[in-house]
């Protein structure tokens, strides 16, 4: 599933998919690539859910 150009895996709540935009795009303001932006974004999310 993708949404606002990114991959935001199904069994993520709406609260998840906020903090994973947020982060995307504080990182992609700080400078980094998109790849590891959302490689930065999505790590605590996925730690929590596994």
């Amino acid at each position: 599933m993708q949404q606002d150009g990114g991959i935001m895996p199904n069994v993520w709540s709406s609260k998840d998919g906020k903090q994973y935009r947020h982060v995307t795009d504080s990182e992609l303001d700080k400078g980094h690539g998109k790849d590891r932006a959302e490689g930065i974004a999505a790590y605590p999310i996925e730690s929590s859910i596994t």
